[in-house]
């Protein structure tokens, strides 16, 4: 069974672009994983090139994308 590839860009941040990805089931795991990223963004990395990004965006496999979440 095939798993699609989501991607994971730090907007405002084209150097934090997702070359790699994540196979994920579906679309909504894809969003559950960029909250969670968002969540851990601020929480754990202290690197200042995290603190000046406001929001992750997902996309799929076609270049879409599909979801955006802020980081608190």
């Amino acid at each position: 069974m095939h798993m699609p590839r989501y991607y994971f860009d730090y907007l405002d941040r084209p150097d934090l672009c997702d070359q790699v990805g994540a196979e994920l089931a579906s679309d909504a795991a894809a969003k559950q994983e960029a909250i969670a990223r968002a969540q851990d963004a601020k929480s754990t990395h202290s690197l200042v090139a995290f603190k000046a990004i406001d929001a992750i965006a997902v996309r799929n496999e076609a270049g879409e994308q599909i979801f955006k979440t802020l980081i608190p």
